[in-house]
Formats: C-alpha cells, structure tokens, sequence
C-alpha cells in the first residue's frame, strides 16, 4: 500500500511530532521539501532540508518537522506499507 500526503506548514510552524502515535512496523516514509526551508526531526537529531531535498526514514521511529522560514512551506510524504 502507497499513500501520498502533502503538509503545508505556516512561518516558523511546527508539524505533529510522531513520538506518542503508533505506526505499522515496516513502514517507511519518503519526505520531499516541495517550498520552504525546513528541519526535519528524526531519530533525535535534526537535518536541514530545503526545496527539492528528500529523505527516507523508517515511519515507527519518532519523527516530526518544522518551518524554518518567514514563508510557508510544503512538503510531499510518501508513506509505504
């Protein structure tokens, strides 16, 4: 099963943090920065991203983003399994 989602997040937002939300095991997640410059928190650590950078990360381990910037910023989540 593939699912797609796109997440717009307000200047300076922070989006859900996954630590307290129960995920499949297995399934793992695409991040792509669509607008914006953002950080992506994961595993305890934060990573920089902007505009055309992705990730892929194992959906069951804590992970959420945020907004770094004064504009809005999209990002496409492709979550597999």
């Amino acid at each position: 099963k593939i699912r797609a989602v796109v997440s717009t997040l307000g200047p300076r937002a922070k989006g859900v943090k996954t630590d307290k939300v129960v995920i499949n095991p297995g399934q793992m997640k695409l991040f792509y920065v669509l607008e914006g410059k953002v950080a992506l928190h994961y595993n305890g650590e934060a990573q920089r991203l902007e505009a055309g950078d992705s990730a892929y990360l194992d959906g069951g381990t804590p992970h959420g983003w945020e907004n770094l910037g004064p504009k809005s910023a999209k990002a496409l989540w492709v979550i597999l399994g």
